[in-house]
């Protein structure tokens, strides 16, 4: 009997046990699901509050540029629109120069030295294989500029660099380059703030001296590659450049507000010639890098001297790894194949 007891008090106990852990996970359980729940309810309040915020945003842009306007004097709005007319053709000839001109005389330096004839069928010693393949593949700095998004862009860009009746690049190379260009390459922005702040300063009679000029261009690229690959995104940075020229006037809050009214006006313009700009060179390094793997991963001789470099397969670590792992794979298949027993019918 009393062992008898010893059993039921012992399966009592057990039931205790498992009942408590049962109690203490639906204790657990109920306290995730809550924060779930509140965690849920914060992120769909702070949402709707972003896009309350982005419906007032034109009428806050409109209040700020019309405040600034109606400070300047009757006779000073024809000097005032001939300085932003200055302003645009300066950005939009300084991003067309660095588009049509520096780009396909840069591609050209670092492809001479291969073999052979490009995806647009001009040979590598050619100098013009750079224009022929801008013509190729216009649709993709097309696209960025009507959308000014390098994101937006992408899938357009990665089709283009593909096709082999336009871009005909190898799909490692553009699946390899134009994403990470997309994240980082933003030269057309780079270009574009210091023009910016040059623009402000002479607006306030200012001259920068060449060293605040070339701080101002160092910060600039270094913003560029952080600049979120959205529309007038870059901005935000404005305020940092302008305090890096270390100019009391231009540091000031009224004058970096005047600014951005300036600057705003003919943003809408000059930010999707930088992003046409953006993609035009992320369709660039593209076919550089297609060309240098095509070649047996071969750079150009400017670049043996560094670390690494020596040996010319040294793009081969970049592109192969898939290749090795896809290897890999069907050759465990095909054992594994070998390996299952075959059953013939009597």
């Amino acid at each position: 009997k009393q062992w008898y007891q010893r059993r039921v008090h012992g399966k009592q106990w057990y039931q205790r046990r498992v009942h408590g852990k049962q109690w203490y996970q639906r204790r657990v359980h109920g306290k995730q699901w809550y924060q779930r729940r509140v965690h849920g309810g914060l992120m769909k309040a702070i949402l709707q509050l972003v896009v309350v915020v982005i419906q007032f945003t034109p009428i806050g842009m409109l209040s700020l540029v019309a405040y600034n306007l109606g400070k300047i004097s009757n006779g000073s709005y024809i000097a005032l629109l001939e300085g932003i007319g200055m302003y645009v053709v300066t950005q939009t000839v300084g991003q067309l120069c660095h588009m049509l001109i520096f780009y396909p005389l840069f591609g050209y330096c670092m492809t001479c030295h291969a073999k052979g004839e490009g995806p647009e069928g001009v040979s590598y010693k050619n100098p013009i294989g750079g224009w022929k393949f801008f013509a190729r593949v216009f649709q993709a700095p097309l696209t960025a500029f009507a959308t000014s998004s390098s994101a937006a862009t992408m899938p357009v860009t990665l089709a283009v660099c593909k096709d082999k009746d336009r871009g005909n690049l190898s799909a490692q190379a553009a699946d390899f380059t134009v994403p990470l260009g997309a994240a980082i390459n933003m030269d057309g922005t780079g270009l574009g703030f210091p023009v910016m702040i040059i623009f402000t300063a002479q607006a306030y009679g200012l001259e920068l001296s060449v060293g605040s000029m070339l701080m101002v261009a160092i910060i600039a690229v270094v913003c560029s590659i952080g600049t979120a690959p959205i529309p007038n995104a870059g901005i935000v940075y404005i305020t940092m450049l302008m305090a890096a020229t270390n100019d009391p006037l231009l540091a000031n809050e009224e004058v970096i507000g005047v600014a951005m009214t300036l600057i705003i006006i003919m943003d809408w313009f000059v930010d999707r010639v930088e992003t046409a700009q953006n993609v035009w060179s992320d369709c660039n390094v593209t076919r550089i890098i297609h060309i240098w793997e095509s070649n047996d991963n071969n750079p150009p001789p400017c670049f043996r001297c560094i670390p690494g470099c020596k040996n010319e397969k040294f793009l081969a670590d970049i592109f192969d790894d898939q290749d090795v792992e896809k290897q890999a794979a069907t050759q465990q298949a095909v054992e594994l194949a070998e390996a299952a027993p075959v059953y013939k019918a009597d």
